[in-house]
């Protein structure tokens, strides 16, 4: 079973969001990041490169940032789209949609893992990670 979930939301809505405003973009979007993690899903959060860019010299285009998304999302199972206003992720959700993966349209965190399991069943987390927990347990001896 694919678990990769991609999360599409407002980030800095083409670069013009103030720094404030990415920063709650990025923490409302790390509450389904955990959320997904803990029901056994492995999202992925383009949020998370907000902290890396503000430590950037030169800036990264937008349209690089989005070029680097949708290459995420050709892997994954579905998409995610949190409930705030984003070009860049309306953009994703039509990339999706166009190679066919699942978009999830959730109310919170809990809605976003019910429709998950409806859509795909609960992960069988344990069993499916276990190729994983063995190698990364064989690397630490």
């Amino acid at each position: 079973m694919n678990r990769r979930i991609y999360i599409a939301g407002a980030i800095g809505n083409g670069h013009t969001a103030k720094p404030r405003d990415m920063y709650k973009n990025v923490r409302y979007a790390e509450t389904y990041y955990k959320a997904l993690i803990e029901s056994g899903w492995t999202p992925f959060c383009p949020h998370l490169s907000y902290y890396p860019w503000l430590n950037f010299e030169d800036d990264i285009h937008w349209e690089t940032w989005l070029a680097m998304d949708l290459d995420y999302i050709d892997s994954c199972a579905a998409l995610v789209r949190l409930p705030n206003k984003s070009l860049g992720a309306d953009l994703e959700v039509k990339y999706a949609e166009e190679i066919n993966i699942p978009v999830l349209y959730p109310k919170d965190t809990e809605d976003t893992v019910r429709l998950l399991e409806k859509e795909f069943g609960k992960p069988e987390t344990r069993a499916e990670l276990q190729k994983y927990i063995s190698l990364i347990n064989d690397f630490k001896k």
